[in-house]
């Protein structure tokens, strides 16, 4: 294909943290942008492998790809496990919970055998909102 692969987004809705119960604030060193080392990014944005995007209000999205398909999640985090708890509501209505663990001495969210390594330090308005799929 001319000028590389084909250019896949994953349209995320990214929950809203209004009313949600108080919690542990999302500790600064884990908001951000993690990536597998071998995921192929644009910016902010996931084309290739897996990221996990984390405010830290404590919403995020965990996005794999190709093709790009994201999950919308509210954090919390469990500083007894040095971990976030992560809730997803699938459309179905659905509730599913897990925990991400979080290992301060390599900088990394380690999810069974894949590690993810920061690929920026805050997940933006305007990335947000591009998860969304708003123009905005």
């Amino acid at each position: 294909m001319p000028g590389g692969p084909p250019i896949c987004f994953a349209i995320v809705l990214v929950v809203s943290a209004a009313g949600s119960v108080e919690a542990e604030p999302i500790p600064p060193e884990m908001v951000g942008i993690w990536a597998t080392e071998d995921a192929v990014m644009r910016g902010t944005l996931l084309f290739e492998g897996q990221a996990f995007y984390l405010g830290a209000d404590g919403v995020a999205a965990w996005i794999a790809g190709p093709p790009s398909v994201g999950v919308q999640m509210q954090c919390s985090y469990e500083p007894q496990f040095s971990a976030v708890n992560c809730t997803t509501i699938e459309t179905d209505g659905q509730v599913h919970s897990g925990r991400i663990p979080y290992d301060a001495t390599s900088n990394r969210f380690v999810v069974e055998d894949q590690a993810l390594v920061r690929r920026f330090d805050d997940f933006d308005e305007k990335t947000r909102r591009a998860l969304e799929g708003s123009p905005n």
